[in-house]
């Protein structure tokens, strides 16, 4: 009987009325929701190895496979910066917010006038091994000073548009390089030290009281300085880089970056390791990171009310808490 009404509802239906319907559905419009998938431009496999700080709204920060990202708006945005190579860059000296000179691999330095929309690649006077750049810093005259491999030093007094070597052909990596007043100190392998007074054409070496390799090196004045390094070892002076002596230190972590805030040094290294050292009362705190206390940190750098952390992830160390940028989960 079932069969028998359905036969009948079917011949019932004249086809052109088939038709017609399926003629309206194809012309009906589904609507379907927009999904939108925001892009990261901090992604998780990213390494940052410095941050630069020119102005009180702007942050650049360089690092793994030749990423640039900057920040007009103290970090709530980012943008990536077109650059002419996928090598790891390791440091980066901002002048201003439209001018700044990077260094990394492979002998690499890029430099730009127009705040990073273009960025141009600059010959270093390096040899074909050993030419691996580790820091940029400009000196209080306006001098960029640069670090290397093979104890190579070089230096450009106009922004980058060239280098000049002074010092190379030793067995020893330069990590960092600092100044007190018009003299430049460099520091790295093995607790070396070197001192310069006529603009590099000659190198005094100073005893760093260690054997650890040297990571950091800054002063906050003309004549008090701090180096920090492998297995926590931290060196201070007191008379422009001339005598170091080796400090207390609350941990034997790796140290690799310190910086000066205006009050006390901030220290940087493994597994977490963010120290504040007051050098007037000689005293240290240890600063936890909570969910990110096991990160490494190659750079520290004084900014728009805190601490800038670079390296493994990049963040913002505010009122006691790390606020990072981008996808880090």
């Amino acid at each position: 009987m079932a069969h028998t009404l359905t036969s009948f509802i079917k011949s019932a239906i004249p086809p052109v009325v088939v038709v017609v319907a399926l003629g309206w559905l194809s012309t009906v419009e589904v609507e379907m929701p927009e999904v939108f998938v925001e892009e990261q431009i901090i992604e998780l496999r990213d390494r940052f190895y410095d941050v630069a700080i020119p102005d009180d709204k702007t942050i650049w920060a360089v690092g793994k496979n030749g990423k640039i990202v900057r920040s007009d708006d103290r970090g709530s945005t980012f943008v990536v910066q077109q650059t002419p190579t996928i090598v790891h860059l390791q440091s980066i000296a901002a002048i201003d917010a439209l001018t700044a000179v990077v260094v990394g691999n492979d002998g690499t330095t890029l430099n730009t006038r127009d705040g990073g929309k273009n960025w141009q690649r600059v010959a270093a006077p390096l040899g074909d091994i050993g030419n691996k750049i580790f820091r940029v810093e400009q000196s209080p005259d306006g001098v960029l000073w640069a670090t290397a491999e093979f104890g190579s030093v070089l230096f450009s007094d106009d922004l980058g548009s060239s280098w000049t070597r002074v010092g190379g052909d030793a067995d020893v990596a330069w990590n960092d390089v600092a100044f007190a007043g018009s003299r430049v100190c460099i520091t790295g392998e093995f607790g070396g030290l070197s001192c310069s007074d006529d603009q590099g054409v000659s190198w005094q070496e100073k005893d760093s009281q260690v054997d650890s390799s040297m990571m950091a090196i800054a002063f906050r004045d003309q004549q008090h300085g701090l180096a920090v390094g492998l297995d926590g070892k931290v060196i201070r002076s007191d008379d422009g880089g001339e005598t170091w002596e080796l400090i207390d230190c609350p941990t034997s972590k790796q140290l690799y970056g310190l910086s000066w805030t205006g009050d006390e040094w901030a220290i940087v290294g493994e597994k977490g390791t963010l120290l504040l050292y007051d050098p007037a009362g000689g005293t240290w705190v240890q600063e936890n990171l909570g969910p990110f206390g096991n990160i490494w940190h190659t750079a520290v750098t004084p900014g728009h009310g805190g601490l800038y952390l670079s390296g493994q992830k990049l963040g913002l160390w505010k009122d006691g808490a790390l606020i990072q940028f981008g996808r880090f989960r």
